[in-house]
């Protein structure tokens, strides 16, 4: 029998290495508080104002309007122009995150990143996720079979390194000191009020993509700690690697918008407290050695930009005569912004 019918003939021979993930979690730190003040250098800015329904102004209804074109509002009654007597009032606000990540300034290195207490052994950055090795901790790290015991805790007199060895989890703490880069967008909803005329407005403010670092900085330390992580034993020299990212949400306290006339040229701030909760994601992968029969698992794409919140869609009510502005996001469906679930690790604001 020939090498061929060989291997056609062994099913063990169709094997692949293939990294596996043993663990894959996020967790949030504290949040982070940022007093924010919005410029024209750090942001750009789109203000619409319409006339609040059902009545559109100028003695005209919703039906005389154009409908679904701006969805319904008669924009020509609210076009005054800012000063400084205009006042707003704002009934809710949106935040969007973009982009989250460390500052090139940051002071992030293996030190920072430990498995029960020991730093691990290489911290590299690799397309946007860090990357740590362990290779070097991997005899202090991986649990001992149950009639001997973990190497960390051989000396310890009392009781305190439960659960025993054979529990096959660690203790996973990264210390980031920061600055961090926020990239986001904010859409603010509310009333506006000059000369004696009331007029709903809707103001988005995104960072300006051509800032350092394609973003502002956020200052603040923030620590992770995940326990029960999952880390395999090496094989055949290879030992796995923990990847790991960071995201944040965010939430606006306080918001308030401020009209000022510094030239000839009215300027709309934006004077808030910025309430950021970072978060990491992590994934303890190791390559494996596979006999599979492999299907793919669908997972959803990220935002590809087609989520915008300052551009919602508009459909009409034919029976009501009447437009309603609907966020593009599924499973968001509100008739105002889109919807927004901040985990804010606990904390009320």
């Amino acid at each position: 029998m020939n090498c061929q019918e060989n291997l056609r003939g062994n099913p063990l021979e169709n094997r692949v290495y293939l990294n596996k993930i043993f663990y894959d979690n996020s967790q949030t730190s504290c949040p982070l508080l940022y007093n924010l003040t919005t410029t024209p250098e750090t942001f750009t800015q789109q203000l619409t104002f319409s006339t609040p329904e059902p009545d559109c102004g100028c003695n005209r209804t919703c039906r005389d309007c154009n409908r679904c074109n701006g969805c319904c509002s008669c924009n020509d009654c609210c076009n005054f122009a800012l000063s400084e007597d205009t006042t707003f009032r704002i009934t809710d606000s949106h935040v969007t995150v973009t982009t989250f990540h460390l500052s090139e300034a940051s002071g992030f290195n293996p030190e920072n990143v430990t498995i029960d207490g020991l730093p691990v052994t290489e911290l590299a950055l690799m397309n946007g996720q860090y990357v740590a090795d362990v290779s070097g901790i991997m005899a202090d790290i991986t649990r001992c079979p149950e009639e001997q015991t973990h190497t960390l805790c051989h000396s310890t007199p009392d009781n305190r390194c439960n659960p025993p060895c054979d529990y096959d989890q660690n203790f996973f703490l990264a210390q980031v000191p920061g600055p961090w880069i926020l990239a986001s967008t904010f859409l603010l909803h509310g009333t506006a009020t000059d000369g004696g005329r009331t007029c709903n407005f809707k103001l988005c403010l995104r960072t300006l993509a051509n800032l350092p670092n394609g973003g502002i900085s956020i200052p603040g330390a923030s620590n992770f700690a995940l326990q029960c992580v999952t880390i395999p034993c090496q094989v055949t020299g290879m030992s796995p690697s923990l990847v790991f990212d960071f995201e944040a949400c965010a939430t606006l306290l306080n918001p308030r918008l401020v009209v000022t006339v510094p030239e000839e040229t009215p300027v709309l701030t934006l004077q808030t407290t910025l309430v950021l909760t970072p978060e990491i994601h992590l994934t303890v992968t190791r390559p494996t050695l596979f006999r599979i029969n492999a299907s793919e698992v669908p997972i959803p794409c990220d935002d590809l930009g087609q989520c915008d919140p300052c551009t919602p869609t508009c459909r009409c009510d034919e029976t009501a005569n009447t437009a309603v502005e609907t966020a593009v996001c599924q499973p968001c469906n509100t008739f105002t912004t889109p919807c927004q679930c901040c985990d804010t690790n606990g904390y009320r604001f």
